[in-house]
């Protein structure tokens, strides 16, 4: 007698196998312990930085939004598309930590263009405000951790955690 079909294990998502749409199921339990690779410690630690990077000034933002709100009245709301705007540009650094954390290759590669773009726009700002200043020390901060943090997201090992070797089951195979 056969039973019924066992669940998907929660650690496995339905995905196409096949350029054929055939539909399959993506396990890493499948998978030999050895070829698991661990998600490394220093992008957990990145990617919840910049989740918590992300948080804090959202949070922050919403309570004085209210505080508005309960102070002016609802002519605050004609703020409302500036608003959404600055939490797109807050809530930029929160997805970069969360396609870290379900190590995306595609977020890595977004952190180190992101992280590049903000170290030459850099310039423009200690131009502006001259090499001996508090926002030149700011920068040249930022450009060490940046920095490490680059070097550290092209590293062969770290690469090598983004792209794992799966197995792919069909469901012809069950």
């Amino acid at each position: 007698m056969v039973g019924p079909p066992s669940p998907t294990p929660p650690h496995a998502r339905c995905v196409f196998a096949n350029d054929k749409r055939e539909w399959g199921v993506v396990s890493f339990a499948a998978m030999n312990p050895a070829e698991r690779t661990a998600r490394p410690v220093g992008v957990v630690i990145i990617a919840i930085f910049l989740m918590v990077l992300s948080a804090l000034p959202i949070a922050f933002y919403l309570l004085a939004f209210l505080i508005d709100l309960v102070r002016y009245g609802p002519g605050v709301l004609f703020n409302t598309p500036i608003a959404l705007f600055y939490f797109f540009v807050m809530a930029l650094p929160g997805l970069l930590g969360w396609g870290l954390w379900n190590m995306q290759n595609s977020a890595r590669v977004s952190c180190l263009i992101v992280l590049a773009i903000c170290a030459a726009s850099g310039i423009l700002l200690v131009t502006h405000f001259g090499v001996v200043s508090f926002m030149a020390l700011l920068y040249f901060g930022y450009l060490l951790w940046g920095g490490a943090i680059a070097v550290y997201l092209t590293r062969p090992s770290v690469k090598r955690a983004f792209q794992p070797e799966i197995e792919i089951i069909n469901f012809k195979d069950l």
